[in-house]
């Protein structure tokens, strides 16, 4: 189970930046884009760390909106990247969300290489149900009721309280 919860969290880490990222036009080069600033800071949940935890930025500015991702470590500390590791996001307000879960009774089979199963199309009810381990609120944008403005200078220190 805990392979699953890692690759369904790595997917969505994966999917998510894809998605925030958008469409530009044309290729995005160094030194192509947008200027980025660094950005850090801490998730807490009831005043404790949250570790393992996505955190997602959405630029609710015009013109080119880009997102920014990053993952908690174990002191609940992350660094957003937009276009490489570490680089932070572009400057201005944007809208925020927290997502810590876990898959809860899937089928493992489908991706045992030693199983009959391996290689074929799961069920739908293989996939198991996501539990969330901070409220689901904070999973959505639009509900997570986080909004965080980005500097173009100074620091960008965040310090996100998640309360029940």
């Amino acid at each position: 189970m805990l392979q699953l919860a890692y690759r369904f969290k790595v997917v969505f880490v994966i999917f998510s930046s894809l998605v925030l990222a958008g469409c530009g036009e044309g290729e995005v080069g160094e030194g192509d884009h947008e200027n980025v600033y660094p950005v850090q800071g801490v998730v807490l949940y009831n005043g404790s760390p949250v570790a393992g935890a996505t955190v997602s930025f959405q630029s609710t500015g015009t013109g080119q909106a880009r997102g920014a991702s990053g993952i908690t470590n174990d002191a609940g500390e992350f660094e957003l990247m937009t276009f490489t590791p570490g680089d932070g996001a572009i400057a201005g307000s944007h809208k925020v969300s927290v997502v810590k879960s876990v898959v809860e009774g899937a089928d493992n089979s489908y991706f045992d290489e030693n199983s009959p199963n391996y290689g074929k199309t799961p069920p739908p009810s293989a996939a198991g149900k996501t539990k969330y381990l901070i409220p689901e609120k904070y999973s959505q944008f639009d509900t997570s009721g986080l909004t965080v403005n980005v500097k173009d200078s100074g620091d960008n220190e965040i310090k996100l309280e998640l309360t029940d």
